[in-house]
């Protein structure tokens, strides 16, 4: 470590205090729904360590009985997902369960010292287990001491590593809009039936009068030259009534989930299972699940002993994996290569390739009916492997399916080269974090990895 680094006190560092959220219970409705954004511990840890949206909003009684914290603020959990960290990147406020910092910019960059704490998270989370909530305090924050180096050295640090986090940002930002335009697809392809009206408007067939709304869009679309005419015409021009899921377009069916592929219920290797857990294929479980449509990287990997012990959960890539039991039930991705699940998850593995992302944006937009079939009747909520098999699904027929995947196909391809790159460049960063924060690596030598991973 360079001669000119020094230890400084965390508390020194800044103003260090919990969040405010005083008013019991917690959740009274009368303190939601405002202007005011509300930070929680799950937005902590699902951010990458720079909060840019949120889930939940104060009013104006809410703030009373609370802080809004400025931007830049490093937000620290204390309780539930311990010692995760993030940056405000707007005014927010956080509840007690979150220890803010807001830095002395005369003495730290507030971003090294947020990536100090992703090193040190390990230590406080094992001093907060055993504790009687595990959980840490200010007292627990106030012993730490952080290895400063010169103010221009930390801010070089904090840019090296900051560039890499401002394209896995970006990267991530794509994929929602990516996302978006897959769902919008899907929605106006299996949802509105959009092609179908079109079809029907063009030869003059009737529509059912629960789609006459629809139709009426769909009419100024065709006259204002929106809507492909010519290509509408490959896709029904009807409209028929099925018990299960009202009207459907003539010629495609009323299915089950288990008509498309093989259901499997995952599967934890049984703890007799020498050293389950290695470098092999992912293992899924519903911790894993950060939103993402796709999954390419799982916390754990297993082992050979590991694939054995479960081998016949085994999932091709390409399969659809769903949460299904407890709260976040309905929760689904497709997983980019081989791998496995957890008993907490069921999947599909599809027969045919071409319905992969079919059945992925069915089951994605459908989460609320999985949860509901889940809760009902159930103290915890579960879809257990019959009910998932038996869930309804239109089949359409096999030329739309073929053309649906060949559109999907294009916008997925970039998710993955996206999420791909992601991968590439937080391996990188979380590589040279410790390296930096250290002193090990010279800035030099830490600019070019990063250009060369950027480039």
């Amino acid at each position: 470590m360079e001669s000119e680094w020094k230890e400084v006190a965390f508390n020194d560092l800044g103003e260090v205090n919990r969040g405010r959220s005083r008013h019991r219970p917690r959740y009274a409705e009368h303190l939601y729904g405002g202007p005011y954004p509300f930070i929680q511990t799950g937005d902590i840890r699902e951010s990458n360590g720079r909060i840019v949206k949120h889930t939940q909003t104060y009013s104006d009684e809410g703030l009373k009985q609370s802080r809004i914290w400025p931007a830049g603020t490093m937000c620290i959990t204390i309780a539930a997902n311990i010692a995760e960290t993030a940056l405000l990147t707007y005014p927010a406020c956080f509840p007690d369960s979150v220890v803010g910092f807001v830095a002395d910019d005369n003495i730290c960059d507030v971003r090294f010292i947020e990536y100090n704490f992703r090193l040190l998270k390990r230590r406080l989370q094992s001093e907060a287990c055993g504790s009687v909530q595990d959980n840490i305090n200010l007292a627990t924050l106030s012993r730490l001491a952080i290895s400063l180096p010169p103010l221009p050295e930390q801010h070089a640090i904090a840019n090296i590593l900051g560039s890499l986090d401002d394209k896995i940002e970006l990267n991530r930002r794509m994929n929602e809009t990516l996302e978006g335009m897959a769902q919008a697809l899907f929605k106006s392809w299996f949802v509105d039936f959009d092609p179908v009206i079109d079809n029907a408007i063009v030869a003059g067939n009737p529509i059912p009068e629960e789609l006459a709304d629809r139709a009426d869009v769909r009419r100024a679309a065709l006259a204002n030259g929106t809507a492909n005419r010519e290509a509408a015409k490959q896709f029904p021009a009807g409209f028929q009534r099925t018990e299960e899921l009202g009207w459907i377009p003539v010629g495609w069916e009323v299915g089950l989930l288990s008509d498309f592929g093989n259901i499997v219920t995952g599967k934890t290797p049984p703890k007799a299972t020498n050293d389950a857990f290695g470098d092999g294929c992912i293992f899924l479980t519903p911790t894993d699940y950060d939103g993402n449509i796709l999954t390419i990287e799982t916390a754990r990997r297993l082992s050979e002993n590991g694939e054995k012990s479960i081998a016949n959960t085994r999932l091709a890539k390409g399969s659809v994996c769903v949460t299904c039991i407890g709260s976040q039930m309905g929760r689904t991705t497709l997983i980019a290569e081989d791998g496995f699940t957890n008993q907490q998850i069921n999947s599909i593995s599809p027969r045919n390739e071409m319905h992969r992302y079919y059945v992925l944006m069915n089951l994605r937009y459908r989460r609320d009916e999985i949860f509901a079939i889940g809760s009902s009747g159930s103290t915890m909520p579960i879809v257990n492997k019959g009910l998932f098999s038996r869930l309804p699904l239109l089949k359409p027929d096999e030329f739309t399916l073929e053309n649906y995947d060949q559109e999907a196909s294009h916008i997925f391809d970039r998710l993955t080269i996206a999420n791909h790159q992601n991968k590439s460049l937080t391996k990188l960063r979380d590589t040279l974090i410790p390296k930096l924060i250290s002193g090990e690596l010279r800035i030099p030598d830490a600019e070019k990895l990063a250009e060369a991973a950027l480039a």
